[in-house]
């Protein structure tokens, strides 16, 4: 998990650099934090939700911030129709 925020922040931070100016990256490092403390919010309500069992709630949390990362990481990869080879089969 650590070698993956680490990596995804290392390729957006180029990528907002190259692409964007200083406001719109300002804006992007604003609306990220904002966004990051209000999921923690969801997520902490969700732990402390007492309808559901622990179990339940710990699973849900689980599938919820892994898929949440796993739907970023791919969004954020290259697109899979790029081959080595120009989609030529050889």
């Amino acid at each position: 998990m650590i070698w993956f925020s680490t990596f995804s922040e290392a390729i957006t931070g180029t990528y907002n650099a190259t692409y964007f100016s200083v406001r719109s990256r300002a804006l992007g490092s604003f609306l990220s934090a904002i966004l990051a403390m209000i999921a923690n919010y969801l997520l902490g309500g969700l732990l402390d939700f007492r309808k559901m069992t622990i179990n339940a709630r710990v699973k849900l949390a689980y599938v919820l911030v892994f898929g949440c990362s796993g739907a970023y990481w791919v969004s954020a990869s290259p697109s899979s129709n790029h081959s080595v080879n120009g989609g030529h089969s050889c």
